[in-house]
């Protein structure tokens, strides 16, 4: 890369240079002469300029009205502007980038995700321009980092208009397409005459642009018919506050399509399960699935009949489905198998709709239909509950908007990770704690087997969280339970089987080079 006589070529490892971004560095230099951006080539030498404008550093956020606080991962330069839409504020600053979340902490997510090991220029007029990219020795992050101050030059590109993911497009024509969809007259159910690729578009442009912008979207029986119908009705506020910015699982979004295109349930039918729950967000009001779904479709929106919000919600807390339509109430109710109590509900924490079977199921909602346990019921339940190794506790966990987006917390003064969340942990990749350590969550889902090919330099120690485990290494196989640790040596292969009707999830920590210590 290209230096001004003011600003000395320092070759720095990625850990100095990571140590030095993050302010334990000496002060950031001094900018040089104006250049265009396209002048600028990539080098292995890089020099992280850290403050933004005196007395803040590119990754603190200064509030307009004042103060300041964490950018949460993400750069602000000089002059950045907040976009226009007030459900949207915070724009990424990449010129060509410009995607734009509600909240700091969806843009500091996006700038982890999808900025990391970038360098960039500052413009100088609150955006930035990718300069190219680096690599860095050693374990720990490679967040963007800007290398250089120079204006753009006079015939410079506008940056790209703000939008959202691969959906901006579409959100210009939303309001005339959905007021078009409104004029349409009622129109036959059959499937072959749906004008599919039209109101598909407009059932996922309106659901993913409050999602992030990496957000998948989801092909399954269930989920396809449901996006040939026209959206009948807005998301939940509450709903859209806990997953903006969010990317959502297949389960959830079949949840939130199902709440935008299904029929409302009213009088003695209507499901009452979840409407006092906060968290319930998708139970007011009672939701069914759309007329004309075939039963297969409906088995791969849920095994068990139920509206579509305790289908959310029985997700979302990892229990078993206690909706009224249900054919039967679940294990783990109360050994007298009665309705609900005010105190709380006795259910296992876990979501039982994936492996219970029922019948074919009918438009008409069912009643409840209520029997007594006899003495193997409640000894299943019994063991269910030692299984899991603990009792159900009687509230509600909810997500905290940082376990959402970025999923963890960083020590502002080293830029440490110091917390993890769910999702972040269960993503498949190992996340590196130290040098040489990381930890990851394995879920293994029912029938499922993990493989750990021979590693010559790796130990791994690991525990069982929940569930049980079928062990083989070497030619050794055992079968182990919650709390058990088993330990994988250099050298060594592994497998690990779920035989339970539930996931198991298993905790792994893993030492790097451990040969050589």
């Amino acid at each position: 890369m290209h230096h001004s006589s003011q600003s000395p070529v320092v070759s720095l490892t990625g850990a100095e240079l990571l140590k030095k971004y993050t302010g334990q560095g000496t002060p950031s230099p001094t900018p040089g002469p104006a250049r265009s951006p396209d002048s600028l080539v990539p080098d292995t030498r890089l020099e992280a300029i850290i403050m933004a404008e005196p007395g803040r550093a590119y990754t603190v956020y200064p509030f307009p009205e004042g103060g300041s606080t964490s950018a949460r991962g993400a750069l602000i330069p000089a002059n950045y502007k907040l976009h226009d839409d007030p459900e949207l504020p915070y724009v990424c600053p990449v010129r060509d980038c410009r995607r734009v979340f509600g909240k700091l902490n969806g843009l500091g997510g996006h700038f982890g995700a999808g900025h990391c090991s970038t360098t960039f220029n500052d413009n100088g007029d609150g955006t930035l321009s990718k300069v190219g990219s680096y690599q860095k020795d050693g374990p720990g992050g490679t967040p963007g980092i800007v290398v250089s101050r120079n204006p753009l030059p006079p015939d410079a590109p506008p940056p790209v208009d703000p939008g959202l993911s691969v959906f901006a497009s579409f959100q210009q024509n939303r309001v005339s397409r959905a007021a078009e969809q409104e004029r349409k007259t009622t129109r036959s159910q059959d499937r072959t005459y749906l004008p599919q690729a039209m109101q598909e578009s407009e059932v996922k442009q309106y659901l993913h642009q409050h999602l992030s912008p990496a957000q998948k979207s989801h092909q399954r029986e269930d989920i396809n018919f449901m996006l040939t119908l026209p959206r009948r009705r807005e998301l939940p506020e509450s709903w859209k506050h806990t997953h903006r910015g969010s990317n959502l699982d297949v389960t959830h979004y079949s949840c939130a399509v199902a709440y935008l295109t299904g029929t409302v349930v009213v009088g003695s039918e209507q499901c009452m399960a979840n409407t006092t729950r906060p968290s319930a967000r998708l139970s007011q009001p009672c939701i069914r699935l759309p007329i004309g779904m075939s039963a297969s479709a409906k088995q791969a929106f849920s095994a068990l009949e139920s509206c579509v919000g305790c289908r959310y919600w029985c997700h979302l807390q990892r229990r078993s489905n206690g909706c009224d339509w249900c054919p039967e109430p679940k294990l783990g109710r109360g050994a007298s198998g009665s309705s609900r109590s005010s105190s709380g509900e006795l259910n296992p924490p876990m979501d039982l709709d994936d492996f219970e079977g029922v019948d074919t199921m009918t438009e008409v909602q069912p009643k409840r239909r209520k029997r007594r346990f006899s003495g193997n019921d409640v000894a299943m339940r019994d063991q269910t509950l030692t299984i899991m190794g603990r009792p159900e506790i009687g509230v509600e966990l909810e997500m905290e908007d940082w376990e959402v987006a970025p999923g963890r917390i960083q020590d502002e003064s080293s830029s440490d990770n110091v917390a993890y969340s769910n999702s972040y942990l269960t993503s498949g990749q190992p996340v590196t704690v130290s040098e040489d350590v990381s930890f990851n969550i394995m879920v293994l889902k029912p029938g499922s087997a993990n493989h750990w090919a021979v590693e010559d330099d790796k130990l791994r120690t690991c525990s069982v969280a929940s569930g049980k485990i079928r062990v083989t290494m070497n030619e050794k196989t055992f079968n182990l339970g919650p709390n058990g640790m088993f330990v994988v040596r250099p050298g060594q292969t592994c497998k690990v089987e779920n035989r339970l009707y539930m996931d198991s999830v298993v905790h792994c920590t893993t030492i790097g080079d451990f040969s050589l210590q």
